[in-house]
């Protein structure tokens, strides 16, 4: 599921994490076992037509940072825009895509 913390069902065999999202002591926070993972609670293997080569980061050839989200909008709230803005405020040379419409999404 994706998710890090209890999901409240003591039905469940137990929920995959690892020792940074359950550090050891964490169980009283959970409902269900803690199985901890050795190496990570994320599985990745390239695909095998990923180039060999990459490319330069965009910062260090534009210049500037790229400041972007993908997370639901529904967790937006008002905390969340005042925090992006201030730290906006705090980076000069920086690049926000449309930051009116994420404002008008989390109004919504």
């Amino acid at each position: 599921m994706g998710y890090f913390a209890t999901i409240g069902l003591a039905c469940l065999d137990g929920v995959l994490l690892n020792v940074w999202h359950a550090p050891p002591g964490a169980e009283h926070a959970f409902v269900e076992p803690i199985l901890r993972l050795p190496g990570g609670r994320f599985c990745y293997q390239p695909v095998p037509w990923m180039p060999t080569e990459l490319a330069p980061p965009p910062a260090l050839v534009r210049g500037f940072v790229t400041f972007a989200r993908f997370n639901n909008t529904a967790k937006l709230n008002v905390g969340v825009i005042d925090l992006w803005a201030r730290i906006l405020a705090a980076v000069p040379a920086c690049s926000s895509g449309a930051p009116c419409s994420i404002r008008t999404c989390a109004l919504r």
